[in-house]
């Protein structure tokens, strides 16, 4: 080859670093083919987009065909020559596909076929092949392309094609491509285990046999005619569904098949009903062959087991997954009849190849020996489990968890610590099935807990904003900054901010006022300059009592109170002498204004930049802009509340309520129990006070109470009440006598 290819120069000497094995393989004809490993180049070169032809195409072709001629190129991988300076690039498949599909372009489907250097013609009559035979010949002439004679055949009617035997009968496997299957050797993987015993029976023998046999005789698959009638066999499994697309010989008038197809069901179609399976086997069928079945010159019949699809294009009420498929549908002219199915026998098998087989138990693997003895040791074996777990642990009765859940958290040893801590103790050297929630259960009803311990929940509930103004000073906010140093006698200031242009009003008093003088202060300095208001904002003080603020909770004032912040800042830096002016003229960042232009209009000391209208419909879409973002950052910090009914029983936090004990600090968190009298708002309750409290406020927010869980491990233990931590320790006056 070597010598014969230098000769003709096919091929040349080269120093190329691009370097590649060399090797030959056998021909069919006994010689030696040339192969060159190529991979390594054809990785870094640009794939050509020519497809090569679908073999399912190729033979839909055939039909009617009874006389074949196949061709072979000689030398077809040296017919295309190599751009001058690339010789050492000798990947050449791309270009040879194309160039015989442009010399046979005007012949290629009508009755030739290329596959790359393999050329089938094919013709129904031995004078139309002759003809058919010559002109391709010239055209190869033409284009100076030359077969190989000695793999040629001409005028057969049964040729070996890309791996198939094809004849006028139909498509069937080439015996040579089978030819190791029928060699295969009996399987030795079994042999090698140590854990059975294998044994090779006659059985096995035929077995294995029939195995082969049924390799090397596939069924012979029919040429689609589109002018006889199609069947289609369709079945369902609880896993897959599988179809045959089948014609009726005109020789024999037997049902012959031309394809085959079968499909998994997805997670989501094995939850179909037994219908809906079924019609959707006949829906996945239809698509599958719907190049020779819609428009087929006959209507079509379609064969099923399942009886109730035979009135489905007639049914009145359809689901919507059956009226998507009933769309479909309309486009096939067919007629959808039932089979039993002991004859449905092919559909059903691809149905199936997605089960996994069963695992059939034998007899005595159903029984085995030692249950007989088993069975007198099990009482004694479970008398020993119920005692000693694992670990030498103590299972614990249903009537001893209460003491040992007792124990392990509310004795003096342990000091009631939290669900790990008491979940740790018992572990240590009990065991039972429901011990994690008994010991959750137990720690959440317990009344000493829940009084002397901090809450490490998050805030409750998400950010309720208060309503927000249409106009200026139509709602406002109060309150008293008190503890300051004296100016000029002056130790407590008035806060009094507009909520919607955050405009404030700063009035400097000499001590806490009345209620009375109260009043009459928003008179003098707020209503006669604005009006007065519809909306009144103020915390607890005993000047007000306010219906929207809850007790001990400033957040419901916090306009009011981040004013006082911004005045006692400016009080501390000692930046300005008059630090209402400072502030009013100082934009806000809810409304990107000041609050002095926001409600007058005008940014002093400039003249007015706009008309008051319009600043208050800007300063509006600021401030809803800016709660609507407030809100959304508070509610990432807030959890929502639990849902309080009236007449449930709570625990009152004792944070800010007037305690009289010797130390705060080993004081209870919460007090109790006390009863809800009524639901204010979602953020608020009003509680049954005793009289003891008679001066607080009732009512509360809802982070300062939490509800009060019970169990009956945990029947009940110490309550703390206000009387007991309200009243006055009784000191000696002096000892009498000792011993």
């Amino acid at each position: 080859y070597i010598h014969e290819s230098l000769e003709a120069g096919l091929i040349r000497p080269s120093s190329s670093p691009a370097g590649a094995g060399f090797f030959f393989v056998q021909k069919k004809d006994g010689s030696l083919r040339p192969c060159i490993d190529y991979r390594g180049l054809n990785e870094i070169t640009i794939k050509d987009k020519y497809p090569l032809p679908l073999m399912s195409s190729a033979f839909d072709l055939l039909q009617g065909a009874r006389v074949f001629s196949k061709l072979d190129l000689r030398n077809a991988y040296h017919l295309v020559r190599i751009r001058e300076g690339d010789e050492w690039k000798t990947a050449i498949c791309s270009p040879l596909r194309n160039l015989v599909n442009d010399v046979l372009s005007d012949m290629l489907n009508r009755f030739v076929f290329v596959y790359l250097d393999d050329i089938l013609i094919f013709s129904p009559s031995l004078q139309e092949h002759t003809r058919h035979v010559r002109q391709v010949l010239q055209h190869l002439l033409e284009n100076q392309l030359f077969v190989k004679a000695e793999k040629c055949e001409f005028h057969a009617d049964t040729v070996s094609f890309l791996g198939f035997v094809i004849s006028p009968r139909g498509i069937e496997p080439d015996r040579a491509k089978v030819k190791a299957v029928t060699k295969w050797p009996v399987p030795l993987t079994a042999l090698t285990s140590t854990k059975i015993a294998f044994r090779w029976n006659p059985q096995a023998q035929v077995a294995f046999d029939n195995l082969k046999s049924r390799f090397v005789s596939a069924p012979v698959l029919c040429f689609p005619d589109p002018k006889r009638q199609f069947i289609v066999e369709v079945d369902a499994s609880a896993v897959g569904v599988g179809a045959v697309l089948s014609q009726r010989s005109e020789l024999d008038g037997k049902v012959h098949p031309c394809a085959a197809f079968s499909h998994r069901l997805s997670p989501a179609e094995r939850n179909y009903d037994i219908s809906n399976r079924e019609l959707l086997a006949v829906r996945l069928a239809l698509g599958e062959w719907r190049h020779w079945l819609e428009g087929s010159a006959q209507p079509f019949l379609v064969w099923t087991d399942h009886k109730n699809l035979e009135y489905v294009r007639s049914a009145k009420r359809l689901s919507s997954r059956q009226a998507h498929w009933a769309l479909f549908f309309d486009r096939f002219n067919f007629t959808l009849s039932y089979r039993h199915g002991s004859k449905n026998t092919k559909p059903d098998a691809l149905s199936c190849l997605f089960e996994v087989p069963e695992t059939v138990l034998a007899a005595d693997a159903i029984l085995p020996k030692g249950v007989v003895v088993g069975a007198l040791i099990w009482d004694i074996e479970r008398r020993v489990e119920e005692a000693e777990c694992l670990g030498g642990r103590l299972f614990v009765p249903v009537a001893l968890r209460p003491y040992v859940l007792q124990w392990c958290h509310s004795s003096k040893q342990f000091a009631h610590p939290g669900i790990r801590g008491t979940l740790a103790s018992i572990h240590q050297r009990f065991w039972w099935p429901s011990l994690v929630p008994d010991v959750k259960q137990f720690v959440l009803a317990c009344s000493v807990c829940a009084q002397c311990k901090t809450s490490n929940l998050p805030p409750a509930d998400l950010l309720r904003p208060l309503p927000i103004p249409t106009r200026p000073w139509s709602h406002i906010a109060h309150d008293f900054v008190t503890g300051l140093p004296p100016s000029r006698g002056n130790t407590v200031i008035l806060t009094v901010v507009d909520r919607f242009s955050k405009a404030v009003h700063f009035i400097p008093l000499l001590k806490l006022p009345s209620a009375r003088e109260t009043a009459q202060l928003m008179t003098d300095h707020v209503f006669r300059l604005h009006g007065l208001p519809t909306d009144v904002v103020s915390d607890r003080g005993p000047q007000f009592t306010s219906r929207l603020s809850s007790g001990f909770h400033p957040q419901t004032n916090g306009q009011c109170e981040r004013a006082n912040q911004d005045l006692k800042r400016g009080l501390r830096c000692l930046t300005s002498h008059n630090p209402e002016y400072a502030h009013n003229s100082l934009p806000v960042s809810s409304s990107g204004m000041s609050p002095f232009e926001c409600s007058l209009g005008y940014q002093p000391p400039l003249f007015p930049p706009q008309e008051l209208n319009a600043v208050v419909l800007s300063a509006l879409a600021f401030v809803r802009r800016c709660c609507h973002t407030t809100k959304a950052a508070a509610d990432r910090r807030w959890v929502s509340p639990s849902t309080y009914v009236c007449g449930q029983r709570v625990w009152l936090s004792t944070k800010d309520l007037p305690l009289r004990v010797p130390s705060r600090k080993l004081a209870p968190k919460f007090i109790g129990l006390y009863r809800i009298t009524k639901v204010v708002n979602p953020v608020a309750v009003r509680l049954k006070l005793p009289p003891a409290l008679g001066r607080v406020h009732p009512v509360f927010h809802v982070s300062r109470v939490k509800p009060v869980f019970s169990s009956p491990l945990n029947p009940g233990g110490r309550l703390y009440g206000f009387a007991a931590l309200h009243s006055v320790p009784v000191h000696p006056l002096c000892v009498s006598s000792c011993r």
